[in-house]
């Protein structure tokens, strides 16, 4: 059996005895969802699985309550023994790792667990299956990648939903040591598609404020800067932008969706004539539901 086959077998072996763990884990999720920054019970349930099988787990890392990190001893190689494995630690170059400092120059890889849900909705996005199988990737995967000379944690990052846990655990200096990262999450359809080149979404919270200049209101209102004007026509325009201008590369709908605009002009019943120029000013305006989602 070649060496990546031998790993492929390891792997298959110890996630089916860890199976019923990790199902109990995504069930017991998702019977009690928790949004972002409330992770508690599901942090919790996360450490104790891990705990039990020999992990170092900290909860409440990188100033996040929820957040946690999950290591193996170094002490003992940096993960428990596998009972059997074909592959050898000969087959790693002794240059690869340097005798000075084998445990920090080693390639250091994250796995990610969510484990939060949807404010109102619960686990609609399947973060319970994305920290089960965390869970089950960083266990089955510590022996290896220790025999291997490498480096292997789990991040438990809170508040994907709602709060960017991410975003914060790097600012925090969480992923400095860190050469990669990755986690997996669940989709419909059947078989395993691959992320890259995907497009996603996200949600930027920004905040604005307008400063104006006061006038009086009646002797001399050409003076002054209306702050609320300011905000009001930052808001529209902000909002038109995003609902009828197409991105440069469509979305997969707007293909198919009708390229006119989503508002259509009508003309009244005096039945004047519209220039080309479009200097004319409509009549009435009203607006029409497009086929497809925007």
């Amino acid at each position: 059996m070649t060496g990546a086959a031998s790993v492929d077998a390891e792997v298959a072996a110890t996630l089916e005895t860890l199976r019923p763990e990790l199902a109990r884990l995504a069930r017991e999720l998702y019977d009690e969802p928790e949004i972002g920054f409330a992770e508690h019970a599901s942090a919790a349930r996360l450490a104790a699985l891990l705990t039990s099988h020999g992990a170092e787990v900290e909860v409440g890392v990188f100033g996040l309550p929820t957040a946690l990190r999950a290591t193996f001893p170094a002490a003992d190689g940096g993960a428990p023994a596998a009972e059997t494995s074909d592959v050898e630690a000969s087959d790693v170059e002794a240059s690869d790792v340097e005798a000075s400092d084998p445990e920090a120059s080693a390639p250091h890889f994250a796995i990610i667990a969510e484990c939060d849900a949807l404010p109102g909705i619960g686990h609609a996005c399947g973060h319970n299956i994305i920290a089960g199988v965390a869970v089950g990737a960083f266990l089955a995967a510590a022996p290896i990648v220790a025999r291997l000379g490498g480096r292997l944690s789990l991040i438990g990052t809170p508040a994907e939903e709602n709060g960017g846990g991410k975003e914060l655990i790097i600012r925090a200096g969480g992923f400095d040591d860190v050469d990669a990262a990755g986690m997996v999450h669940p989709s419909s359809g059947a078989g395993t598609t691959s992320v890259l080149g995907q497009r996603t979404t996200g949600v930027r919270r920004v905040a604005v404020t307008y400063h104006g200049r006061a006038a009086h209101a009646a002797g001399a209102p050409w003076l002054g800067r209306n702050a609320l004007d300011g905000v009001v026509t930052g808001y529209q325009g902000v909002a038109q932008l995003r609902q009828h201008i197409l991105p440069r590369r469509p979305r997969p709908w707007c293909r198919r969706a009708d390229p006119r605009p989503t508002w259509a002009t009508s003309v009244a019943s005096s039945r004047r004539s519209i220039p080309r120029s479009g200097s004319s000013v409509p009549t009435t305006c009203s607006r029409t539901t497009p086929t497809s989602p925007i």
